[in-house]
């Protein structure tokens, strides 16, 4: 079986196998300061002890710091890991950002349908959110989540659509708060007509704006 060894690994490696020297070259010199050797000796022993001493004590602290770095970088490697495969979500303060912005936009009472995958969680959690936030901005959202069986490939991220151009304003508003203040995923175009997929019959055909929560785009 094949072992991966890393550069860390063998920096590390180095810097014990040189401790270990220096430890050999303390214990040398300790030995040649002993009273029975020649004044000469005990001299060079008493040197070899003090620059064998001074390279452990380097070595050892060079040591503790790369394994310091090492553990807050594969901590900072797992946390960046667990963001990357966490459930897309929306904070209470990023919800509350969304309704302000768009209870400023003369909206109030537009129809707007929430759309997601079957089967989904990640997608109905995150809907459930955006629904919350549409209702806070006086939006009149329609909950259709986990009601569309995928037929093909599978629609990545958050998909805003307009009934008609007279939305575009609205369908513009939206994509801004969902991609600028809640961070997420948001295709530039309207969902394509052949998006492959067939929907509940509970759909709302007259909501003015299809917001489709498509699966979580892979990690970048």
């Amino acid at each position: 079986m094949m072992v991966a060894i890393s550069s860390g690994d063998i920096v590390r490696a180095l810097l014990a196998l040189s401790l270990v020297v220096t430890n050999v070259f303390v214990w040398w010199g300790v030995s040649l300061e002993n009273e029975k050797n020649p004044p000469e000796t005990r001299d060079r022993g008493w040197r070899m002890l003090v620059r064998a001493l001074a390279a452990e004590a380097a070595l050892a602290f060079s040591l503790v710091v790369f394994d310091t770095a090492a553990g807050l970088m594969q901590k900072w490697e797992i946390l960046s890991l667990e963001e990357k495969i966490a459930p897309r979500d929306l904070t209470a303060a990023q919800q509350r950002e969304i309704s302000s912005a768009l209870l400023s936009l003369p909206f109030i009472g537009y129809k707007v349908e929430v759309v997601s995958y079957a089967l989904d969680a990640d997608a109905a959690q995150l809907g459930v959110k955006i629904i919350d936030s549409l209702s806070q901005a006086q939006l009149a959202p329609h909950r259709n989540l986990l009601s569309v069986m995928p037929l093909g490939s599978l629609a990545l991220g958050i998909w805003v659509t307009g009934a008609s151009a007279d939305d575009d304003d609205l369908v513009a508003a939206l994509r801004h708060a969902f991609k600028d203040i809640g961070h997420l995923d948001v295709s530039p175009d309207p969902f394509p007509s052949t998006g492959g997929g067939s929907i509940s019959n509970s759909r709302d055909a007259g909501a003015a704006i299809t917001i489709f929560i498509g699966a979580k785009p892979l990690p970048k």
